[in-house]
């Protein structure tokens, strides 16, 4: 006798393809909201708000400067000059725009400096991020 076996045994993909797409929507949401939850205190200030759509914007990046100094890029902690690095290849894009996070405990003259340090490579819409005044 014979066995009657089928040469188009197969395994059914679809449950795990649906759980590789479930698992990628949520990494896409919730990656752009992993770079605000650095800590990083900005200082207060009157200023304009962020754009509604700076986490999904790619004509801007934002830079984060903790309390300690460290840079804060995409969520890794680099160097400066790393940074720098990194953000070369939007340099050409006159509409790209890089914000600089900096906690308010962090020496003033860190934070300018790290700031003429983008700007002097290029980079000409450098903002600093500030948190809203509170009214008193």
């Amino acid at each position: 006798r014979r066995f009657n076996s089928s040469p188009y045994d197969t395994i059914n993909l679809t449950p795990l393809i649906d759980a590789l797409f479930f698992l990628l929507i949520i990494f896409m949401i919730t990656a752009p909201l992993l770079e605000y939850t650095i800590e990083v205190d900005p200082p207060e200030m009157n200023a304009d708000p962020l754009p509604k759509d700076a986490a999904d914007n790619q004509n801007l990046k934002t830079i984060n400067l903790t309390k300690d100094g460290h840079v804060i890029f995409d969520g890794n902690t680099i160097t400066q000059d790393e940074c720098i690095m990194k953000l070369m290849p939007f340099r050409a894009n006159p509409d790209f725009k890089v914000f600089l996070r900096a906690d308010k405990e962090l020496s003033y003259g860190k934070v300018i400096a790290f700031l003429a340090k983008i700007h002097g490579n290029g980079f000409k819409n450098v903002s600093l991020v500030t948190t809203e005044e509170a009214e008193q």
